[in-house]
């Protein structure tokens, strides 16, 4: 009975490397393939962080600016041009560095950080793919994102306040 027994075994079976290695090879596949999916969602995540976080920032600086309608005082909205938004969240804001230089932030790709130079609240893009790792300071300072609170003047003669906004910051 044990001779018939192993003969099926061996008929569908057959060699133990064989199975093994058509195993091996469907799971290195499907490892591929999970690898590739996992690091477009870790994308899609880190690009949702940061709309977020505009977003959360501009709800900030739209609500001072209503603050300073409410109180009828749109006149000071200059003293908050080059401000910090970031002071105007809670204090346990996530993925915020506080004051820091450019050359030191950018040790810290996917965070915020005020730069006082500037006055201005920068983020600091994660690499691409085909970003090397050799690329120098200078390269990797001239892809940090920078946005400022700008008080907006209307355009009649008087040239009144009319809001704060938080607009980016172009290098030229």
């Amino acid at each position: 009975m044990s001779v018939k027994g192993n003969s099926i075994y061996s008929k569908a079976f057959g060699n133990h490397y064989f199975v093994i290695a058509v195993s091996a090879c469907l799971i290195l596949v499907l490892m591929g393939l999970l690898s590739e999916k996992l690091e477009y969602e870790f994308e899609q995540v880190e690009q949702v962080q940061f709309e977020y976080r505009m977003s959360e920032l501009k709800a900030a600086v739209r609500l001072m600016e209503a603050d300073l309608i409410s109180q009828g005082q749109m006149q000071d909205a200059l003293r908050y041009e080059g401000m910090n938004p970031m002071d105007w969240l809670e204090d346990d804001t996530s993925h915020y560095l506080g004051e820091l230089a450019p050359i030191e932030a950018i040790s810290y790709p996917g965070n915020w950080f005020f730069d006082a130079e500037l006055n201005a609240i920068a983020f600091v893009p994660y690499a691409s793919k085909e970003t090397n790792k050799t690329e120098n300071k200078h390269e990797m300072l001239d892809k940090i994102l920078r946005f400022k609170v700008r008080a907006l003047r209307s355009k009649e003669m008087n040239s009144k306040y009319s809001g704060l906004v938080l607009e980016p910051l172009i290098e030229q």
